[in-house]
């Protein structure tokens, strides 16, 4: 059916002048593309931005073009040195993961380049905390964690919690 297919070169077109206008935004922003991706019929736009201390990885759908993220992870980083050694390793501090929609696959998409560019930057590991006001959603956070390789610990009288995911191929360069 030609209608059928000229309305999916319109939406492909739209899509295009949609990502040339992140593009041309990012340039100005040291932003730095990762990729497209499609999730559940959606297209997405990755990106990140590292300034040394900071690595923001953040989407956004390719519907309309808006100048801020529709889902993001926003982590420190941060050097240390080896107890009783000179040598440095650099690990990254989860400080939040945001976003309005859930159940979606964002954060994990999200997550699996975070992890991605922890292996590319060696760095040792992925930490993070619960805090009590993530205890109304715990099970899914817990199961979230889990489903990406960190271990979670929980204490359930004080409604914190720890999380650590460590980077198996630092062990063979240290």
């Amino acid at each position: 059916n030609i209608d059928f297919l000229m309305g999916k070169v319109d939406a492909l077109e739209e899509h295009l002048l949609v990502l040339q206008k992140f593009i041309d935004y990012f340039r100005g922003m040291s932003y730095e593309v990762i990729r497209l991706e499609k999730v559940k019929d959606e297209w997405l736009v990755l990106y990140k931005r590292d300034t040394g201390t900071s690595l923001y990885i953040m989407l956004n759908k390719l519907e309309k073009f808006r100048p801020d993220w529709n889902f993001a992870i926003l982590s420190s980083v941060y050097s240390d040195s080896h107890y009783n050694s000179e040598k440095i390793f650099k690990y990254v501090h989860v400080g939040d993961i945001s976003g309005s929609e859930i159940n979606n696959g964002y954060g994990s998409l999200l997550m699996k380049y975070l992890q991605k560019e922890a292996l590319l930057q060696n760095f040792t590991h992925i930490e993070g905390k619960i805090v009590s006001d993530d205890w109304g959603h715990i099970n899914r956070l817990e199961h979230f964690y889990k489903k990406h390789g960190f271990t979670v610990n929980l204490n359930n009288n004080t409604k914190t919690g720890e999380i650590k995911w460590v980077n198996k191929e630092y062990e063979k360069y240290k």
